[in-house]
């Protein structure tokens, strides 16, 4: 869960949405961490990490077990030295244990038997009768798998592997923050400098609209009037590539915040809020 992003009030950018999405340059961080796939994906790999270490933590952990069992034989009886009628035995079983691996390579275990046993034959001179046992066990290798060193170096590769993937997450995560960021700048600039080179396309066709009256009156060439005509055909050119380079940034922005394949079809136009 260290790796869990927080849920915040960003706007979210739904499937279908066609109103425009206002943005600022904090709503987009917001929207990266939440919702791009690939951030998503390499979140996994510092906690698989952790879950690596917590399985091999485990080998050392002490295990506490214990079994009990009843058993019960009833056998019809063939002859009078069996000492009942009918034989009927019964046998409780009561087994507790604890074992124990130690980071050195030593490992010990303790294990209790207990058995209770009664029936109803004449002949037995204890009844019920009791039977106990305990028996523990402690060993530790000389040559292979002694010492600390040995027997924990892959849960140190663990932990290694776990601060290097962390790292290379948080690198992802600011270049890709870097990478929106910048993405949320040049789509402003983009969409500012529409608005120039739509200005300076409405001042060319005035310009062609007076220099056309001129000529009609004859106070002006009708050669001039070209290079009027030339200017507004290189002008509107200008334009249809800043709204072109526009719609292509939109697109890039869209796919780093939005969950969705196909950002561009599916989420509104983004309306950039942040002054400059």
């Amino acid at each position: 869960t260290r790796y869990k992003t927080r849920q915040t009030s960003a706007p979210q950018a739904q499937p279908g949405q066609n109103v425009p999405l206002s943005l600022t340059t904090g709503d987009v961080v917001r929207l990266l961490l939440q919702n791009n796939r690939e951030i998503g994906v390499e979140r996994l790999a510092p906690a698989s990490e952790l879950y690596t270490i917590t399985s091999l933590t485990r080998l050392f952990e002490p295990v506490f077990y214990s079994n009990a069992n009843l058993d019960r034989v009833n056998n019809p009886s063939r002859n009078q030295l069996v000492g009942a009628v009918s034989l009927l035995q019964l046998t409780h079983n009561l087994q507790i244990g604890f074992e124990h691996l130690l980071e050195s390579g030593t490992s010990y275990n303790v294990n209790i038997d207990f058995v209770r046993g009664s029936s109803n034959s004449a002949f037995n001179l204890l009844n019920p009768w009791y039977n106990g046992l305990i028996t523990y066990s402690l060993t530790q290798h000389v040559l292979r798998d002694f010492g600390k060193r040995v027997n924990t170096s892959r849960i140190r590769i663990a932990r290694n592997n776990e601060k290097i993937s962390e790292l290379q997450f948080e690198l992802q995560v600011v270049d890709a923050v870097s990478e929106a960021l910048a993405l949320y700048w040049d789509l402003k600039f983009s969409e500012e400098d529409v608005k120039v080179k739509l200005r300076s396309l409405e001042l060319a066709q005035r310009t062609l609209r007076e220099n056309q009256i001129q000529v009609d009156i004859g106070t002006l060439a009708p050669i001039d009037l070209i290079q009027a005509e030339t200017d507004v055909a290189a002008r509107n050119e200008a334009l249809i590539t800043a709204r072109y380079n526009t719609e292509l940034l939109q697109n890039q922005l869209k796919t780093l915040i939005t969950p969705d394949i196909d950002a561009g079809a599916a989420t509104g136009r983004l309306s950039l809020t942040e002054p400059v």
